[in-house]
């Protein structure tokens, strides 16, 4: 963050997600993924990154905190009986407020719930309602945009997607499009 000009950040997250299942990556990709490959042509690309642990609520943390498994010490997803992020672990988000950025977490699968720990230093940590495991990315992505046209200054903003994580059926119907919804899903989308 040494930069005399800040720059809003947004990370953008989506669970299980095939590398070979995104065009930017694959030419031969059976999936279409026309935004990621556009948002791969004007952005930063990584390709050479490995997850140091392949449970979510741990490979995140590290994500967040710079710091392998062995150090933050979350091995399995709290659900499971794992442990959460300690208080004491600074978390990327706390780091961007500490440079005064607004920070918003938006995420949609169950595993990355506050009982984990990852929302220390986020002013907004939007979850599914605890009755859900999971939310589709666009009624997360719509929660994240509306945040997003709501602040002034700087801004550190995650978004996580479940969308691609199965199985799909056994979760929560497939979404309707907004201008679809009546007066009463409307209320209960929005929530």
């Amino acid at each position: 963050l040494g930069c005399s000009q800040r720059p809003d950040v947004i990370l953008i997250t989506l669970d299980t997600l095939r590398v070979d299942h995104v065009g930017a990556f694959s030419e031969s990709s059976p999936a279409h993924t026309p935004s990621i490959d556009a948002l791969a042509k004007d952005g930063v690309v990584y390709t050479n990154c490995y997850s140091p642990i392949s449970v979510t609520g741990p490979a995140f943390v590290t994500l967040h905190t710079g710091q392998d498994p062995e150090t933050h010490e979350v091995l399995m997803n709290v659900f499971r009986g794992g442990r959460f992020l300690s208080n004491e672990t600074q978390t990327l988000a706390e780091q961007f407020e500490d440079y005064g950025y607004n920070t918003g977490g938006f995420v949609s699968g169950f595993t990355l719930r506050r009982s984990l720990g990852l929302a220390q230093g986020f002013d907004v940590y939007d979850t599914p309602p605890v009755t859900q495991n999971r939310r589709w990315g666009n009624k997360t992505a719509t929660k994240s945009i509306r945040w997003l046209r709501q602040q002034s200054g700087r801004v550190f903003m995650w978004y996580h997607s479940y969308d691609a994580h199965g199985p799909w059926t056994r979760w929560i119907p497939t979404p309707k499009l907004e201008e679809d919804l009546t007066p009463e899903q409307q209320a209960e989308y929005d929530k």
